[in-house]
């Protein structure tokens, strides 16, 4: 059976975003510790606001990153940073468009206001690679280890289920949107998409549905 990564449903993502949030506030950190539960905080933001692959996060440089507004059909339109990412498909080096939107820009721009004067623009975004930071928050979360309903084995989730988490959460909560164009936005094709990250529980599908009204 065809199975995507484990991924964290939206009131999971919710425990481990503010969990990632206390550890970085709290008092009496050293310098090297603060910083690196900040950038995990960040991290994670950016790639489920991105729906970034860990290689791709993880091959930004600021130069990479530029702030825009998205076209929404309102006045105001949605902020977004427009990440230039070595994609699982990148060839010679060529960069694809990724589209970081919602916490992510928040990160974001906490990032840029927090960024050291010594920074070099081709510098990396993220200076660490957060494995064992991502490890250690899932666990204080209880979100480490779960029981595959389906099977009964026992799965683990890690730094990769950040992508699935962040498109299937657009797919779950976006109005009208189709799998091709989750697909576009994520880098990926519509076949992966609905093979892989559509893992929405019938249960919560039928919830939507019940409460759909026609006008």
């Amino acid at each position: 059976m065809r199975r995507g990564r484990p991924f964290l449903t939206e009131a999971e993502y919710k425990i481990l975003h503010q969990l990632a949030k206390s550890h970085a506030e709290e008092p009496d950190l050293n310098p090297r510790v603060r910083r690196q539960r900040q950038e995990l905080y960040w991290f994670i933001l950016i790639c489920v606001g991105g729906a970034l692959r860990v290689g791709e996060a993880e091959s930004v440089r600021w130069c990479d990153c530029e702030q825009v507004t998205l076209k929404n059909g309102t006045d105001k339109g949605e902020p977004a940073v427009r990440m230039l990412v070595l994609g699982k498909h990148s060839t010679g080096g060529r960069r694809e468009d990724a589209y970081v939107l919602f916490g992510g820009v928040y990160a974001f721009k906490e990032m840029l206001a927090a960024r050291p004067a010594t920074t070099q623009d081709t510098d990396l975004l993220f200076t660490e690679s957060h494995r064992e930071g991502m490890k250690r928050l899932l666990k204080d979360a209880g979100l480490y280890e779960y029981r595959d309903p389906k099977t009964g084995k026992m799965l683990t989730r890690d730094r990769k289920s950040l992508r699935p988490t962040g498109i299937t959460l657009r797919l779950d909560k976006g109005d009208n949107l189709s799998h091709r164009d989750v697909a576009k936005w994520a880098r990926t094709s519509v076949q992966m998409v609905a093979d892989f990250y559509d893992q929405a529980h019938p249960e919560q599908v039928a919830e939507r549905v019940a409460g759909f009204r026609r006008g």
